[in-house]
């Protein structure tokens, strides 16, 4: 069994629990508490025994004389011996071992002086061998030999146990079965569910709380399939267990015959020995004295063993000298308040204080000083002194004797080791349960069971624990032990509640949580209800509580002044109840049955059946429960306030909370009445019988109230004046016994219930009345006075929580009052009454009101008083009709109507989805739950509903109605609230619409009424109800009524129609009983002739349909019922009518007016369409100008070229939608000398989204930026490189992107543009209020604006800098003609960098960046190096393009954003002159474009078509901004400088760094950016944007990046049958040419692979393939420089053929021609890779790892980002993993709240202070710690036992997101509640993988933050 928590209303606790870092809702959102962080609550607990110290400890008392002299302690096989010798002659007993303990347990145990409390005393392996091997080798009779050996040998030949009784530890994956569990509590293990049918059926899935234990093999835990295959019996097996005697037996022969002689006799003086000890040491009440024969005697020094812990041989007296200072835990001091306490008591640092408190928490106390008496005291006095000021108590501290703790620590070790052994053996469990049943002394009756469990709340947790876990482990596995464990417990209860309830810890840690256990066993609850009065004491224990809370009046009463915790506490025993009463007996059997048991009072002969002792043990209790129903009827009631509202708010939460717990009892304690006939009746009567006991002697009906010459008695009380309460359960318990009686043949007036004071049953019904009343009279605002108190109540009675046991019941008693009536006219009369509505219901009341109006209008004054009574009488009116509708109607109860449990469900899920179509989830929670916490919908759902999946993404899939069922739907269902009713209707009539079915929502038919209830139908076809209806049809007729309203007129004509379906049913049903409506309405009242009136009327309009199918339904029944032709007739002319209303045949009057309503709608759709018209010619008039320009640009320019130029001028807009078509058929070539010449473009207009103005960026005033998001990130990682830990940044770093991608800047925009002004004005406004705001949570906001964030004005995105957009105005890009062009090769470029690399010289060292500042050689020099022509064509080639000059504007905008780039990439102070500046932009930027690609090749998208326009503007920005680098740096020489680093990094052959360690595409931008500052500057002053474009030079430097990247991939590629498939032909002849072939073995055969040169045509084309994401990144790169269209891949077939199209692109005709190039070979001269092939053996590795200075990177190229891990498609795989994962920090304690890393599937105990460590200073949790390792703040974590989505965004923002698990229906379970199997969702899991790639993390955590609701701020800086 598992416990199962309840859940209970949030808004109910006025007081929370602080234990297990509480998260508490608030409106839907998650919030953590600081002061609960980690979980631990410690308060003094008032049950434990305080320690006075008055008196130093005595040395004068006795000791006990040993028995053991001259024992050789040290020598523990010769130990062994002596007992063994001792137990031949007889002499061995208990006492002996006590002996060897008062000898060895101090030396190994006791506490050192000064010793740190947190660090182990001893070594466990050591204690194992000294402590624990003698008694096993004892047992076994082996003083040397192995017992491992014994135990496993026992194990085999024992019978398999009948349970498997695994003890959950905390958060193990439970499994319950929905079709074959007797209740929720029973569940499997892991191991057992997949091994067992269950598996296939409808299972939960849930965590366990720890203590349980799996019930598999329990034969009443289970309805079928009882055991898995791991405990099957054999048929021995299965006939022992039948007979309990020769089990027995058979186990204590076993010990003896397989182990040794007399083993059982040993095991019994070994185990009363431990218990006894662990008793008496962990339960004594003095911490500084030790039993007699425990204490060292003065000659015991001699024989002591020697301490092993540097004691040496020492005497008595250095034990008895020490002492130790233990703080213990409670449930009431927060972790916060424990660790400032222990810091300022026993000054130690914070990290020790968390250790101990964590200690403490973990263990339930902990050592926190060791040394002398004094020192000791002085901190118990420190600690306590600084904790009694926290409420409600002090921390509980002692001083402990040292050997007394030693002991005690001990105890617990013999406590796990036998819990242990128990699992081995049949025997031990036995002898265990035969042990301590047993008295504990000769003089004493109390046993030590009950000992222990008496002195259950002295113990700290790991006591409690320890005994606990064996009454698991030996006494709840066999059957008769656990009958006699319940025996005693139960017995104690009342005591054991009692200590529970004045204690302080949870009730988990506690001994009344194995109550769980034992009661929901149905024959042991059963038997002990039956024999030892278990209802009566669990309810006795609970009314005790109850009699202190009472009143004067004898009412229960709440008080919010009163701390309610004691009776929360005190709630449990209704939890008990409740498990105690889950099993509802069968009926018993009739005498002279095949299978009537012998014996009556024998439980086992009659198991689950009803007995005698079990009707006597079960009314005792009842009676009792009457009692405490009795002191709730009428608690909490309430008086209407009138004239001023109330001053406080009452407390109604408490009362609420008891019903909550209370409703399932009283649910099964009706199922335990309705089960049988004695009992039924004798409750029955009991319960009446405690009603009339509860009305007042002198209230008798006085008032005679008449209405149509009928009258009735009433009881004088008003509503509106005097108290009432919600309140009721005697009267609803009443309610469900009623319901029963028809079942076993009794009703109400029969004779067996009769009695002397019978109540009336106008005095049963007028309870639940008045509450009918109240809430009309609240919905008509007369208790608006009053507060939310009772809006809340009646919410809450009303709601589907709390609604079976009270609305639902309530309405019941009032339909069995109405059909018991004696005439339902009286009834109404009594409802009139109580409803105020006498008045309302004359004939008069109309002309009244008329005439008080000319009274009012005509005098003076005027009033709003009447007016208000009115209206509030109409309301009430409506409320009065609805009700009595509902009376009427509501028929689906089993015993109300002919209907079972599924027919009910049916009706209820088809009312929910009449409102709208909902989820699985919002289904189940709209329905009531059984006591089992079931609501049925899986059985009925298909009947009544289809399930639609979602047709895409990660949506919910949602139930829709089935269309054959809307003509069972009810628009005054009882349970819809106003608002459901008003949907509901506004659905069904837009479906009936689109099925071309009338636009109304009529009746129902009804079904059948059960037998006992057909005078229901007397209500229908009663004269008072005639006479209502025809009084708000005649109102409504006259059009100066003052009391009509449309509810009035709906209800009566809802009303009338349900009585002529009634009648009708009885027309083609001759078995129900005549129902004549339709003939004595209209002779009577003239109904019909009303009704036919009203159809021209307007006040009718909206009803208009439902009346034309009333008065047509009214025409049919009425002629049926008046025809005197024969039953097939009528029946013919009913079906003929019924078919007419389905084919909607309407009448003339009807026609006309729907033909009216077309003829209007008609014509308001003309007068729309005219006025649209007239509003677009008046735009196009206003703004003529600006279409004559836009016609005459495209006229000139003229076909094709105009298009283009249109599109073009309209293409740099970033709301620019348009594609624009080609301008011809040529090829786009980007790069080199042959390419393509983009077509100019205009500068771009743009609009700010502050101040709404346009502007065309041209350099000049005002300047426009965006708003952009500057992070460090990790995304793009080595996919290898999951071990997230702190390292130093790479060595290029920021010089290069590293080669593994380690860590990357990147630059996200949202895209929207606003002035810069605008910004400034925005940004300066947000730091003004956040400066004048005095106090902040700024840990929780969603930007920090000391760290410059702010929210985009419009799409409130996270951003911390604005990129400035500069003007797109560079020249077009001119071809360099004659040779120069032709002699402008790539040999040459070269070898002028080559040259100025190795001339660069340094002159200065930065200390503070640990960077070199190089200069070179100047003009002169380089034309003497490298030759006149050749330094002419170099600096050519330099110089090409132009340099203009950047507004100032701009450029101070540009270097703002420059400078957050720098500070987030190397986190320092904004400093412009330092060289890593344009290092760090331009390398932001490449990756920037790398984690663009990534995201585009994760999402299969081209850059062609896969870019947002945010991403495209962002890119565009960010990339004239780059090439502008150096006009906007504050010296050319920090360019130059970067150049320089750049070109000795890869052209120099002494360079450090390999080229394994750079990332090619990193290189290429910065190389790019800064090698024209190679040459001098050359501005003009006309121009103002982005640099000229000089594809030579760019063409060259991508050449050289290229090949460097080949080269990577190359020397890291697999060998060709690894990675290849050989069996393909490579390509065709016409790709590869011999010559190809040849270039490609040459170099690798230069780059060291000859393993894969003789496969150069595969190798080509897997290395071009695995090039493709370099080529994508470089042709987004030159797009947005240069303009220039990307290519079509419309023929990109497949990955190589989109690579040779890019490939083209970028101006390379292929791989081939570029490795076969002259350059190249010098390339890798100059590099010089050492490759190590991946097959390569052992030495090979180490023979190269030796030539090189350092080891070789170990990535491999392509480097494939790390994306989130994969994630099993089964969350319980997860769920276990966690499981088994414990504390690092907590000695294999498990974590309470595990987290998994979806970066790198590390599993973290978050949410703890045990690892919490300092990041910057300050305490973090370990996911917060782990972010920054592993995502640089940015991460994403799993919360495995929550099932819940963390996300963190820096130390201060995270949100939590739905997980991506969800059901067989396609919803998450956040929390698990529900338990349905999980599996991953593909959708939901790509949905995050698109989150971390995208870098959204910062943003979502942000929204969500903006955008959340709680009172509480989250820290997230603690999960």
């Amino acid at each position: 069994m598992d416990p199962i928590e309840d859940l209970i209303l949030h808004s109910f606790s006025d007081e929370d629990s602080t234990d297990d870092m509480e998260l508490e809702h608030s409106n839907d959102e998650l919030y953590v508490t600081n002061s609960d962080i980690g979980g631990i609550d410690m308060t003094k607990s008032s049950g434990s025994p305080s320690v006075e110290l008055r008196f130093s400890p005595s040395d004068n008392e006795d000791h006990y004389t040993g028995i053991c002299p001259n024992m050789p302690w040290d020598d523990k096989p010769k130990v062994v011996e002596r007992w063994l010798q001792m137990y031949q002659d007889g002499t061995f007993t208990t006492q002996c071992l006590r002996e060897f303990w008062k000898m060895v347990v101090p030396p190994n145990f006791c506490p050192v002086p000064g010793h740190n409390c947190m660090e182990s005393l001893y070594d466990e392996a050591q204690v194992v061998r000294e402590m624990i091997l003698p008694l096993e080798q004892f047992l076994c009779a082996a003083p040397t030999g192995d017992p491992n050996k014994v135990w496993e040998e026992l194990s085999k030949n024992d019978n398999p146990p009948a349970l498997c009784g695994r003890v959950f530890r905390m958060g193990e994956p439970t499994y319950s079965c929905r079709d074959c569990g007797a209740d929720p509590t029973c569940v499997l293990c892991a191991d057992c569910f997949r091994n067992s049918e269950h598996k296939q059926h409808r299972y939960k899935l849930s965590t366990s709380v720890g203590g349980g234990y799996c019930d598999c093999g329990d034969t009443e835990a289970w309805r079928q399939a009882p055991r898995c295959s791991l405990h099957q019996c054999d048929a021995t097996a299965s006939a022992l267990l039948l007979d309990p005697t020769a089990r027995k037996k058979a186990a204590l022969d076993r010990l003896d015959r397989i182990a040794a002689v007399n083993m059982g006799d040993r095991c019994r003086i070994v185990i009363e020995a431990v218990l006894n000890y662990a008793q008496e040491l962990l339960g004594s009440n003095t911490n500084l004295n030790l039993p007699a024969d425990l204490k060292i005697k003065e000659g015991d020094s001699g024989s002591m063993p020697v301490d092993r812990r540097d004691f040496g041989p020492c005497g008595p007296e250095l034990y008895t000298s020490v002492y130790a200072t233990a703080v213990y835990n409670d449930e009431s001091h927060t972790f916060e308040q424990v660790i400032q306490a222990l810091q300022r008591s026993l000054d130690v640092s914070s990290r020790e204080a968390v250790d101990l408190a964590t200690c403490i928490d973990r263990e339930g106390r902990s050592i926190v000083r060791c040394s002398s008496f004094q020192a000791c005291n002085q901190a118990r006095s420190a600690i306590e002194r600084h904790t009694s000021r926290l409420p409600p108590r002090a921390l509980k501290v002692c001083v402990l004797l040292g050997p007394f703790l030693a002991h005690q620590g001990h105890a617990l070790r013999l406590l796990n080791w036998l819990r242990k052994l128990m699992g081995i053996c049949e025997g031990f469990r036995l002898l265990l349960a035969d042990i301590i049943m047993k008295p504990i002394s000769r003089d004493s009756e109390v046993s030590l069971l009950e000992s222990v469990l008496l002195s259950d709340t002295q113990l700290w947790k790991a006591a409690r624990s320890a005994w606990h876990r064996l009454f698991i482990a030996g006494l709840l596995m066999d059957p008769d032990a656990k009958r006699d464990f319940a025996t005693i417990f139960t017995r104690h209860y009342g005591r054991l509640m009692s200590d529970f309830i004045s204690d302080d810890h949870d009730h988990s840690h506690s001994v009344t949580s194995l109550s769980v256990q034992l009661f929901t066993v149905p024959t042991l609850a059963q038997y002990l209800m039956g024999h030892h009065e278990a209802l009566a004491a669990l309810l006795r224990c609970f009314l005790g509580e109850i009699d202190r809370r009472k009143n004067s009046d004898g009412l229960l009463s709440f008080d919010r002044s009163r701390n309610q915790q004691s009776f929360r506490r005190a709630m449990y025993v209704l939890y008990d109840i409740k498990y105690l009463l889950s099993a509802v007996p069968l009926p018993e059997l009739e005498e002279g049955s095949q299978m009537q048991p012998q014996l009556a009072d024998d439980t086992d002969s009659t198991s689950g059946r009803w007995s005698e002792p079990l009707r006597k043990g079960f009314l005792h209790g009842l009676h009792m429960l009457l009692s405490l129903l009795a002191s709730m009827e009428g608690m909490d009631s309430v008086v209407r306030q009138t004239g001023q509202h109330v001053e406080f708010e009452a407390e109604w939460e408490a009362a609420f909370n008891l019903h909550c717990k209370l409703a399932p009892v009283l649910t099964l304690i009706v199922q335990w009445c309705a089960s049988d006939r004695k009992v039924l009746l004798k409750s029955t009567r009991a319960a009446l019988k405690k009603f009339q006991e509860l009305q007042p002697m002198d209230q008798q009906p006085k008032n005679a109230v008449t209405l149509l010459n009928f009258t009735q008695l009433c009881y004088d009380y008003d509503v509106s004046s005097q108290p009432i309460s919600v309140h009721l359960p005697l009267s609803r318990m009443i309610s469900g016994l009623l319901l029963a009686l028809p079942k076993h043949g009794l009703d109400w007036n029969c004779s067996e219930m009769a009695l002397d004071s019978k109540p009336t049953l106008l005095q049963l019904m007028e309870a639940p009345l008045r509450l009918q009343v109240l809430m009309a009279q609240v919905q008509a605002g007369m208790w608006r006075h009053n507060g939310y108190s009772l809006i809340n109540q009646l919410y809450f009675y009303q709601n589907v929580r709390c609604r079976t046991e009270m609305y639902d019941r309530d309405i019941v008693l009032l339909q069995l009052s109405a059909a018991l009536f004696d005439s339902p006219n009286s009834f109404l009369l009594a409802c009139l009454h109580r409803f105020n509505l006498l008045n309302w219901a004359q004939a008069d009341f109309d002309a009244n009101q008329q005439q008080l109006a000319k009274q009012i209008s005509s005098s003076t004054k005027k009033s709003n008083t009447e007016e208000d009574m009115l209206r509030q009488t109409i309301f009430i009116a409506e409320e009065f009709l609805r009700l009595i509708i509902i009376l009427s109607l509501e028929r689906f109860t089993p015993g109300i109507g002919q209907v079972d449990e599924d027919e009910c469900l049916s009706h209820e899920v088809l009312h929910l989805l009449c409102v709208e179509s909902q989820g699985h989830a919002a289904l189940n929670r709209a329905l009531p739950e059984d006591a089992h916490h079931e609501t049925g919908l899986e059985r009925v759902a298909d009947k009544v509903a289809v399930f639609r999946k979602p047709l895409q993404g990660t949506g919910r899939g949602v139930f829709s109605l089935k269309p054959e069922f809307y003509g069972d739907y009810n628009v005054y269902h009882y349970h819809y609230s106003r608002e459901d009713q008003s949907r509901s209707e506004d659905n069904v009539r837009k479906i009936r619409r689109a099925r071309n079915e009338e636009n109304c929502c009529p009746p129902p038919i009804p079904i059948v009424l059960a037998p006992a209830l057909r005078g229901l139908v007397g209500l229908m076809n009663c004269q008072i109800t005639m006479h209502l209806i025809h009084q708000v049809l005649t109102r409504t007729y006259d059009l100066r009524s003052r009391t009509f309203s449309e509810g009035q007129l709906q209800a009566a004509l809802h009303l009338t129609g349900l009585a002529l379906r009634e009648e009708e049913s009885c027309q083609q049903d001759k078995t129900r009983p005549p129902f004549a409506f339709s003939v004595q309405a209209q002779e009577q009242f003239g109904l019909l002739t009303v009704l036919e009136s009203l159809q021209t009327n307007g006040r009718v309009d909206v009803h208009r349909p439902l009346l034309m199918w009333t008065i047509r339904k009214f025409r049919s029944v009425h002629s049926a019922a008046q025809s005197s032709s024969s039953a097939e007739g009528a029946g013919g002319a009913t079906m003929e009518a019924e078919s007419s209303e389905g084919l909607g045949q309407e009448s003339p009057a009807e026609a006309a007016a729907r033909q009216r309503k077309a003829e209007m709608a008609a014509a308001r759709r003309a007068a729309i369409l005219a006025q649209m018209s007239a509003q677009q010619k008046s735009f196009i008039k206003e703004h003529a100008k600006l279409f004559q320009e836009t016609g005459s640009s495209i006229s000139e320019s003229g076909g094709a070229s105009a298009t283009s130029n249109l599109g073009s001028t309209l293409s740099g807009s970033a709301m620019d939608l348009s594609e624009s078509p080609p301008t011809a058929q040529i090829f786009p070539v980007c790069l080199g000398p042959g390419f393509t010449v983009a077509p100019s473009t205009s500068d771009t207009s743009y609009t700010c989204i502050v101040c709404q103005e346009e502007h065309r960026q041209t350099g000049e005033q005002p300047a426009m930026v965006l708003a952009s998001f500057v992070q460090l990130s990790a995304v793009l990682r080595w996919k290898n490189d999951k071990d997230a830990v702190e390292e130093p940044l790479p060595e290029t770093w920021p010089m290069l992107i590293d080669g593994g991608r380690r860590i990357g800047t990147h630059i996200s925009t949202c895209g929207h543009v606003m002035h810069f002004q605008c910004w400034q004005q925005h940004f300066d406004s947000l730091l003004g209020r956040e400066r004048r705001r005095s106090y902040r949570p700024r840990q929780s906001a969603s930007f920090d604006v000391e760290r410059h964030e702010f929210l985009c004005p419009l799409c409130k995105s996270l951003s911390n800098a604005v990129l400035p957009i500069l003007p797109n105005r560079s020249a077009s890009s001119v071809r360099p003609n004659g040779s120069e062009a032709g002699q402008a090769d790539m040999s040459i470029w070269l070898e002028g960098l080559q040259l100025l690399a190795d001339n660069s010289r340094e002159i200065k060292y930065s200390k503070t960046d640990n960077t070199n500042i190089y200069e070179t050689c100047g003009p002169t020099e380089l034309e003497t190096k490298l030759g006149s022509m050749k330094s002419k064509l170099f600096v050519n080639v330099l110089m090409a393009r132009t340099r203009p000059k950047i507004a100032t504007t701009l450029k101070e905008m540009a270097s703002l954003f420059v400078q957050s780039v720098y500070t987030t990439a190397v986190a320092a102070n904004p400093n412009a002159d330092d060289i890593r500046v344009p290092m760090a932009i331009a390398q932001a930027t490449a990756f920037t474009i790398l984690s663009t690609e990534s995201l585009l090749a994760y999402q299969n998208h081209s850059p062609s078509s896969g870019l947002a326009a945010r991403q495209e503007e962002g890119l565009r920005a960010l990339l004239r901004l780059v090439v502008s680098m150096e006009s906007i740096v504050t010296s050319h020489e920090v360019m130059k400088n970067y150049a320089l680093h750049l070109l000795r990094m890869v052209l120099l052959p002494s360079s450090t760094i390999s080229v394994l360690e750079i990332d090619a595409f990193g290189l290429l931008v910065g190389l790019f950016s800064t090698l024209p500052s190679l040459s001098e500057p050359s501005f003009e002053s006309d121009v103002r944007g982005v640099p000229q474009f000089n594809p030579i030079l760019a063409w060259h430097v991508f050449r050289l990046c290229l090949f460097c990247h080949v080269t990577q991939i190359a020397a890291t590629m697999a060998p060709a049958s690894e990675h290849m498939d050989m069996d393909q032909p490579s390509c065709s002849s016409s790709t590869f040419t011999t010559s190809a072939s040849e270039s490609w073995q040459t170099y690798l055969q230069l780059l060291g692979r000859p393993d894969v040169a003789s496969h150069t045509n595969h190798t080509e084309k897997w290395v071009t393939e695995q090039c493709l994401p370099f080529f994508r990144s470089s042709a987004i790169l030159f797009h947005f420089i240069t303009n220039i269209p990307y290519p079509k891949l419309d023929d990109a077939y497949d990955n190589y053929a989109e690579a040779v199209l890019w490939l083209h692109y970028l101006g390379v005709e292929s791989l081939s021609q570029l490795v076969s190039e002259s350059w190249t070979k010098a390339l890798l001269s100059l590099w010089n890779v050492s490759v190590v092939p991946p097959l390569a053996s052992t030495s090979d590795v180490m023979l190269v790892e030796a030539t090189l200075a350092k080891p070789r990177p170990p990535w491999t190229f392509p480097v494939i980002s790390s994306g989130l891990i994969t994630l099993p498609s089964d969350y319980s795989e997860l769920i276990n993993a966690a499981s088994l994962f414990t504390c690092p920090n907590s000695e294999g304690d498990e974590a309470r709240t595990p987290a998994m890393c979806l970066v790198t599937g590390k599993m973290l105990c978050s949410q703890s202070y045990c690892c919490q460590t300092e990041l910057d200073g300050q305490q973090v949790g370990a996911c917060t710690a782990h972010a920054q390792l592993c995502g640089f703040g940015a991460c994403l974590f799993l919360r495995v036992r929550e099932c819940k989505l963390l996300l963190m965004a820096g130390k201060s923002k995270g949100c939590f997101l739905p997980p991506p698990y969800v059901d067989a229906y396609g919803e998450t379970d956040q929390g698990l509640r529900r338990g349905d199997p999980l599996h991953l969702c593909d959708a939901s899991r790509r949905k995050l993988e698109l989150l971390w790639r995208s870098h959204g993390l910062y943003n979502e955590a942000a929204k969500y933050m903006e955008n959340s609701q709680a009172l509480v701020v989250t820290e997230w800086h603690h999960l």
